[in-house]
């Protein structure tokens, strides 16, 4: 049986790192410098292995969708960090654009499209 606080952690850490990535093109870096990306970037990537923790902790026995979704998404949120520069050129777009398509269905998938979660989620 998970704890309240187990599942709440696992949901916010989810939903923050979502956020974080979904208004990341909001941020001029030409304006604010690349560090405020990264920090950005950071938060997002902090929060998916944090997540992820909470997530194995909770079922170690995970699904093997769990790994590909949480492996890429971290993954990928490595490589944004690393190689992102103050001017967004097309891999990164499109990179932003497969991160986005990722966690979307991974929120679907880990919700069991249960429609008070989503909707929460998507608040």
């Amino acid at each position: 049986m998970n704890s309240v606080t187990q599942i709440i952690s696992h949901f916010f850490l989810l939903s923050f790192a979502f956020g974080t990535q979904i208004l990341s093109p909001v941020v001029n870096t030409k304006l604010t410098g690349v560090g405020f990306y990264k920090l950005g970037s950071g938060i997002v990537l902090a929060s998916l292995v944090l997540a992820f923790g909470v997530d194995y902790s909770m079922s170690p026995n995970l699904d093997s969708i769990d790994y590909l979704c949480y492996g890429f998404l971290i993954l990928t949120s490595g490589v944004g960090f690393v190689f992102h520069r103050d001017d967004k050129n097309i891999f990164m777009w499109v990179l932003y654009t497969l991160q986005l398509l990722v966690f979307t269905f991974f929120i679907f998938w880990t919700f069991k499209l249960n429609a008070p979660w989503i909707q929460l989620f998507f608040m």
